[in-house]
């Protein structure tokens, strides 16, 4: 942990501790990704904030989007300290469902590289968990059976 009460990956990334104090027992994942110089314009010009993916668990199954020919998790850009108020917020705009945030599975930490100019950006993104508190879901999400696979969504 660095200074300040800051995770940080050298001069690249920093994340607010107190940003994630509120959940326990997450894991964390680093990796690096080799991408051409196109797609990392296009990319560096995206990050703004974490990557959240949810998956929201009601009486009728698991919140989905369609992706491809499957099924993905609803997410979405997170501009705001990841707290469950601030996250439930954001499902909600996502998928029209209110839910509680019951915690953080998941924290990813991308770094990609344009070779060859050495460049690189860091990316966050997480997956937390959520229970269904109310509404009917909006934007293409349904409800999917729990025994149909979820997976983390396409590359756009």
């Amino acid at each position: 942990m660095g200074p300040h009460g800051l995770f940080a990956l050298g001069e690249c990334i920093q994340i607010p501790r107190c940003a994630l104090r509120e959940y326990e027992d997450f894991d964390v994942q680093q990796t690096t990704l080799g991408v051409d110089s196109d797609e990392f314009a296009v990319i560096g010009d995206r990050l703004e904030g974490v990557a959240g993916r949810v998956r929201i668990d009601g009486d009728d199954g698991v919140l989905a989007v369609p992706d491809g020919d499957g099924w993905a998790l609803p997410g979405g850009v997170v501009t705001a300290d990841p707290t469950r108020e601030t996250v439930s917020t954001f499902a909600e705009e996502w998928t029209g469902v209110e839910c509680a945030i019951d915690g953080l599975e998941c924290v990813s930490l991308v770094c990609l590289q344009c070779d060859p100019s050495a460049e690189e950006l860091w990316a966050v993104s997480a997956e937390f968990s959520a229970t269904a508190t109310g509404e009917s879901p909006e934007n293409g999400v349904v409800w999917c059976d729990r025994s149909v696979q979820i997976a983390a969504p396409s590359a756009p």
